[in-house]
């Protein structure tokens, strides 16, 4: 996935939480925010240094923060998808919180390979749902896994 696909992906899926995001969306999309941010303050210096006014931060001040403010929910969004390429729970997302230690292990788990083929997030990037995903049901889990396996020695016959 490009630059531009990631940026467009977040934003068009603003607040979907379920589904995946490969590595490339997620890092291409926190690469926007770091170069949206520092562009936006260098923009603010130049203006600052050629003005010699403080009356710029009061035109670019609010400009940021409602990008800021417009860029939490898909960045939560992507994180949590993000997570679940990983085939981890979003609430993942809150270890976070724990000082120092919580943050690292959030950042490893983002930089973690995708899990491989379907999980149960759904199909990874690329591929289409399936629309006939099989069901058991039975009178007790063991009748459902009997089910199971029936099925899958008819297929492989």
């Amino acid at each position: 996935m490009s630059f531009g696909d990631a940026v467009k992906s977040v934003y068009g899926n603003y607040a979907r939480f379920d589904g995946r995001a490969t590595r490339s969306e997620y890092w291409w999309f926190q690469l926007f925010l770091i170069l949206a941010v520092f562009g936006v303050g260098l923009l603010t210096a130049f203006l600052l240094a050629s003005t010699r006014t403080y009356a710029v931060g009061g035109i670019v001040g609010p400009l940021v923060f409602v990008f800021l403010v417009a860029s939490v929910i898909p960045s939560l969004a992507v994180t949590v998808r993000r997570l679940h390429d990983t085939d981890r729970s979003g609430w993942w997302m809150l270890i976070a919180f724990l000082p120092s230690l919580g943050s690292l292990i959030l950042l490893i788990f983002t930089l973690l390979p995708s899990s491989p083929g379907y999980n149960r997030f759904g199909p990874p990037y690329g591929q289409p749902p399936s629309d006939a995903q099989a069901e058991y049901h039975g009178w007790s889990r063991s009748d459902a896994l009997r089910q199971f396996s029936e099925d899958a020695q008819r297929a492989a016959a």
